[in-house]
Parts: structure tokens; sequence; C-alpha cells
């Protein structure tokens, strides 16, 4: 049995921008209870219950001024029982079914949500895996693809209106070693989306709603390896994706959809426990939605009034379609020293670490107005100790 409670508080406030005040609370409590029988076979029967209460309230004014306020609160109720299958050196299987019995949104996801899971080891050094399930989720963020840069993500419960997101998942994989020290793997998936939960950027007054629904799908394929020795290890990946979102009949890649990404890190362990670590990363660039073109635009502040004497011209731009372009790509190179030793009844951690070792110049965004380039963090080292007594 685990009880766990948790709070979290996110709010944004204008100052001097032009931005809009949001602000988000979340207060999350769970109870797990979970029941695991092993039989002298090595095979395992898992089951029990999965319960929250969740309390979700979001304000915000969007681009047209108009203001939603929404607090939501329900309870999640899950039971699940799954049965893994051990007994075997060369063929593994883990399936069960979870049920949805109480759903904090009103339009509950479907009842039964099946997973199942095998591997194969045809020889000690092969392993092929497939996965399949299906899943729900009644707590969703929501990101507002019509900002340059997020900065603000909330969370909420899935409003009543609308059905909570579901997703099915198919994953199939192979587990290669070379030698008794690196392996190689390749893994491809493919995710259908349904009823994903969206921020209504149309909203004009207080009758429109705040969200409305949308469907998307990702798929793709990743290469890894790994290579460890007894003080030293080198892990590698490369992943290329695809992710679609479609609304209102429009299909368009969402803001975090990245084509190409690349992770490298090296690790060493030497003198007396010292790790040195580094870690390379390359991603390619994040679509963002461009300017197709400018016009003067004639604004009236008191429509009531002489308009045609008060009104004016402001400076004013078109968006081209939605995420059709890319930002440039990002890499970085992080290298780490640390340490752990005691010191009578203390414990001490010694790390000394070096962010963006070569300063590359990765960019955060483009001001619209000027076309202006704002890069992210340069290089930057630091140093901590911890002490824990």
């Amino acid at each position: 049995m685990t009880f766990t409670y948790s709070t979290f508080e996110g709010e944004v406030v204008p100052n001097k921008t032009s931005s809009k005040p949001r602000k988000n609370i979340i207060a999350d409590f769970t109870s797990n209870w979970d029941f695991t029988y092993i039989f002298d076979s090595r095979d395992e029967i898992w089951t029990g219950f999965h319960n929250k209460i969740l309390t979700t309230e979001l304000y915000l004014t969007n681009l047209f001024g108009s203001k939603t306020d929404m607090k939501q609160r329900g309870l999640d109720m899950i039971g699940y029982v799954k049965y893994k299958l051990l007994r075997f050196e060369t063929f593994k299987l883990d399936g069960g079914i979870r049920l949805n019995l109480v759903s904090a949104s009103e339009k509950k996801p479907f009842v039964l949500e099946p997973r199942l899971n095998i591997t194969y080891n045809p020889i000690p050094i092969l392993a092929f895996r497939l996965g399949i399930g299906r899943f729900s989720q009644n707590l969703t963020t929501l990101s507002n693809e019509e900002e340059l840069i997020s900065i603000f993500e909330p969370w909420v419960v899935v409003p009543d209106y609308l059905k909570p997101a579901e997703a099915t998942h198919f994953i199939g994989g192979i587990d290669y070693y070379l030698t008794e020290f690196l392996k190689l793997s390749v893994e491809g998936y493919y995710k259908d989306i349904d009823n994903l939960v969206d921020i209504n950027e149309l909203k004009y007054t207080s009758l429109d709603p705040d969200f409305v629904q949308a469907d998307g799908r990702s798929y793709g394929v990743d290469f890894a390896f790994d290579f460890f020795l007894q003080s030293v290890f080198f892990k590698g990946s490369y992943s290329l994706s695809y992710s679609y979102k479609k609304k209102d009949g429009i299909e368009y890649q969402p803001r975090y959809d990245t084509r190409h990404a690349v992770n490298l890190q090296f690790g060493w362990i030497f003198w007396d426990g010292w790790q040195f670590n580094a870690v390379w990363r390359f991603s390619s660039g994040l679509p963002f939605t461009g300017i197709a073109g400018y016009y003067d635009k004639w604004n009236i502040p008191d429509p009531w009034g002489q308009w045609y004497a008060q009104g004016q011209y402001d400076p004013s731009f078109l968006y081209g379609a939605r995420n059709a372009q890319r930002l440039p790509s990002y890499h970085r190179l992080d290298i780490s020293l640390s340490k752990s030793f005691k010191i009578f009844f203390a414990k001490i951690d010694l790390d000394v670490s070096l962010l963006n070792v070569y300063d590359r110049k990765n960019i955060f965004y483009f001001v619209r107005d000027t076309g202006e380039r704002v890069d992210m963090l340069p290089f930057i080292p630091s140093a901590s100790v911890r002490i824990e007594i």
C-alpha cells in the first residue's frame, strides 16, 4: 500500500510585457493497493487498485481577451490484473488488462484496456520483443501551438464536455549481443491517438468552449548500442521520428516534433571512485509558424467616438501555415567530474560541471516583429558540494 499527496502551482505574471496572465494549480492524492504472488514455476500474478483524487484549476486570458476560469475535481479508480509467464528461458509473456472503474472525466474512456508484451530468445545473444496496448489519460497538459515560445503548459482534468485522450501503441524490437560487453538494439513503434485535448485559439466569448479535441499519430524507429566494461561505459542512440496532430480537418506537425535525435554518453570511473561523464546531444530543429506577410491594420480605440479622427494604422503581420517551418538544429556537449566519499558521520558529494563546452549558439526563438535571433544558455561552468548527515 502506498499513499502520496502532491501539489503544484505555476503562474505567469505579465509585468510590463504584452503577455496575458495565466495560473495553474494542481492537487493530487494517490493511493495504490498492489498484490503480487510468485509461483514455484517463477510465474507471477499481479493485481490491485490505483486511485487518484485530482483537483486542477486554470485561469488564463487568450489573445482576444477572453477569459477561462476552470476548476475540475474528479476521482480516478482503476483495477488491474496481469500475468507474467517467466517459467521458460527462451519465451516470456507479460499480459494483462486494466479496468477503468471510475473516471475523473464525466465521459470516461472504454472500460477495458488490454496490454501484452512478448519476448522471445531463440539463442542467448538474440531477443525479439513485441508490445501492444490500449491506454487512456484523464489528466492532460495543454500546449498552445500559437505561442512562439512556451513557458506555461498547464495540466487539467479533461472537462466534462470532452472525451479523455486514448491511444493504441504498437512496439517491436530486436536486441543483439555482439559480445559480452556490446549490445545493439533496434525498436520501431506506431501510436494512434484519439481525443487529444487542445486549447481553442478561436474562443471569442464566454459562450465558446475553452478546449476542443484533436487526433494524432506518431511513429518512428530507434537505434541504440551499449558498451560496458568494469570501469568504462559508452552509450549511443539515434532516433528517427514523425509526429502529427489533426485539428479542424488540418494535419500538421506539433511543436515538439523532432525528426532526428542523437545522444552519445561516455563514462569512466577511475582513481578511487572519481567519475567522469561526457554527454553530446543533437536534435533537428523544432517546428514553428513563420510570418507570411505584413499589412497595415486600421485600429479604432473608441468605436463610439469619431472613429475617422481617432483611428490609426498599425503594422501587423499574417501567419503562414501552422508549424510549416523549422528552427536551426540543436547540439551541445556537457562534461562533469564527480566523487562521493564519507568523513566520519557525513556523506559528501562533489560535482564540477561544464555546460555547453564549445559554446554552441543554440537558438531559443526569433522575435516576430524584428526577426532578431535569441539564443539559449552559453558555456556555463558550475560546482556543487552536498553534505548529508
